[in-house]
C-alpha cells in the first residue's frame, strides 16, 4: 500500500520549507541566515532529517519543527553538532533516512554531475521533486515495512538526474503519478 497522504505532504513540506529558508519564524528572524549553515555542513543538514524521522517515527502526526529549529539555532550559536540518537526506527523511517543521506552527502548510485546543495538555496521547490518521487513510489505493509526500497530510491535518483539536461542517460520515462507533488 502507499503511505498516507498526510505523511507524504509532511515530508514534502518539510523539505520545501527547510530549503526555502522559511522553516520557522525564529529562524527567519535570526541575525544570521540558517541556510548557509545547512548547505555548508552536510552533517547538520542530515541531522535535521534525522530529527524529523525520529519524531515522526513515534507518531507521524507530530510536528517536529520546534525541535529542528532549536537544533539549528543551537548549532549557529555554539558551532557544535549534537549527536542525534536513532533508536528503534521502523523500516519506513530507516529508508527515508537512507534517501536523505544519499541526498545530503551526494552518494547517489547514479552520480549526479556537479550536484551541489547550494543549488537549492532558498529554492525549496527544487528540492521537493526528489522526495516527492520517493513518497509516491514507496510501498509499505501494515507495519510500515518498505516493500520496494531499492526501486523507490532508484527512481528518486533518476528524478534528480533530470536536473542536468546535458546528461545523455537512458532514464525510463516517469509516469504522471510518480511526479505528483503536493506543493510546487
Amino acid at each position: 500500500m502507499k503511505i498516507p497522504k498526510d505523511l507524504k505532504i509532511d515530508i514534502q513540506c518539510f523539505t520545501y520549507f527547510l530549503f526555502k529558508g522559511t522553516f520557522h519564524s525564529e529562524l527567519i528572524f535570526l541575525k544570521e541566515d540558517y541556510l548557509p549553515h545547512l548547505l555548508n555542513n552536510n552533517e547538520l543538514l542530515f541531522n535535521c532529517f534525522k530529527i524529523f524521522a525520529v519524531k515522526k517515527n513515534n507518531d507521524y502526526k507530530v510536528n517536529p519543527e520546534n525541535e529542528i529549529k532549536d537544533y539549528i539555532i543551537n548549532y549557529i550559536k555554539n558551532k557544535k553538532l549534537e549527536k542525534i540518537e536513532i533508536n528503534k526506527l521502523n523500516d519506513f523511517w530507516i529508508n527515508f533516512l537512507k534517501l536523505s543521506e544519499v541526498f545530503c552527502y551526494n552518494e547517489f548510485t547514479q552520480k549526479v554531475p556537479d550536484f551541489n546543495l547550494w543549488d537549492f538555496n532558498c529554492v525549496g521547490s527544487d528540492a521537493v521533486p526528489y522526495f516527492a518521487v520517493w513518497t509516491n513510489i514507496v510501498e509499505i505493509d501494515e507495519n510500515y515495512n518498505v516493500l520496494n526500497k531499492e526501486f523507490a530510491l532508484k527512481r528518486a535518483n533518476e528524478r534528480l538526474l533530470l536536473y542536468d539536461n546535458s546528461l545523455k542517460l537512458a532514464i525510463p520515462k516517469f509516469e504522471s503519478w510518480e511526479l505528483e507533488q503536493e506543493l510546487y
